[in-house]
């Protein structure tokens, strides 16, 4: 191989991160505009709650604890 030919391999990988980066922008988009629309109030799935990550942490330990008692 020459200095200007490619592996077909190295095709692949490359045409795999170009497509992951597209997914990535595209997922990244989504999420903003859901994030938008909540903000403003227009959830389509109804209302959003938000909770703390130590107050769910604590309701997991909770409920796990029932399940192994029970």
């Amino acid at each position: 191989m020459s200095s200007d030919d490619c592996c077909m391999e190295c095709l692949k990988d490359g045409a795999k991160n170009a497509v992951s980066a597209d997914v990535y922008r595209e997922r990244k988009a989504s999420l903003k505009n859901i994030a938008e629309a909540a903000l403003a109030g227009n959830c389509p799935d109804g209302p959003s709650y938000f909770i703390s990550k130590t107050w769910y942490a604590k309701c997991i330990l909770l409920l796990n604890s029932k399940v192994v008692s029970v």
